[in-house]
């Protein structure tokens, strides 16, 4: 009697299979790392006035605080000086070119990390206001000349605070690793007929700053 070779072939197949399916099988373990930053963090460094220079009567009133002084913004743009303009006072519910004070306020954080900047504003029965002029400190990553840019009152402006290895003392440059400087100005807008003689200070407005 012949054997019965399909049968052995298949058994072989089987095997043959089934060695394969073992070897294509494999397991490593593998590490997961992780590196902290700082918390952002945002100070009030000069509040936001615009001082005894504004009418009883609806109007508005707009404060420049476009171009601020390099050195106040940290940042190296040449000479030190106060730029024309900053912190005057413009429309029909002011004393046009008297002058207020623009706020100026430091984020501080991981340095060379891109932060994202929103500006709130505020609305009362008795007037609006505004953030709609201002500068931040915009850093070029070097020890070179750096530049001013202005936030967006109605969307957030995205910005990279200071490298560690921008400060350098030897020259005009100011910027401080890990920080930024912005200011604000804006309008201000009278709705009906205020109090004579009276601070108005009770109202906040938001900033908000995130990484």
């Amino acid at each position: 009697m012949q054997p019965n070779k399909t049968k052995i072939s298949l058994i072989l197949g089987a095997l043959y299979l089934g060695v394969s399916g073992t070897s294509m099988a494999a397991s490593e373990p593998f590490i997961i790392t992780a590196t902290t930053i700082e918390d952002v963090e945002i100070e009030e460094t000069t509040p936001l006035s615009f001082g005894a220079n504004i009418f009883i009567t609806t109007g508005s009133c707009t404060m420049d605080a476009a171009a601020p002084p390099t050195a106040d913004l940290q940042i190296g743009k040449g000479a030190d000086d106060a730029e024309v303009g900053y912190g005057l006072l413009s429309g029909d519910a002011c004393i046009a070119g008297a002058k207020g004070t623009p706020g100026v306020y430091t984020v501080s954080g991981s340095a060379g990390s891109v932060v994202n900047i929103t500006l709130g504003g505020i609305t009362t029965a008795d007037f609006t206001y505004v953030p709609d002029s201002s500068a931040y400190s915009s850093y070029d990553g070097t020890t070179g000349a750096d530049s001013m840019g202005a936030l967006s009152a109605s969307a957030t402006t995205t910005d990279t605070l200071a490298a560690a290895d921008e400060d350098s003392a030897a020259t005009t440059q100011h910027a401080i690793g890990g920080e930024l400087v912005f200011t604000l100005g804006g309008t201000l807008t009278i709705l009906q007929d205020l109090t004579p003689e009276t601070v108005y200070d009770a109202e906040t407005f938001l900033v908000t700053v995130t990484y």
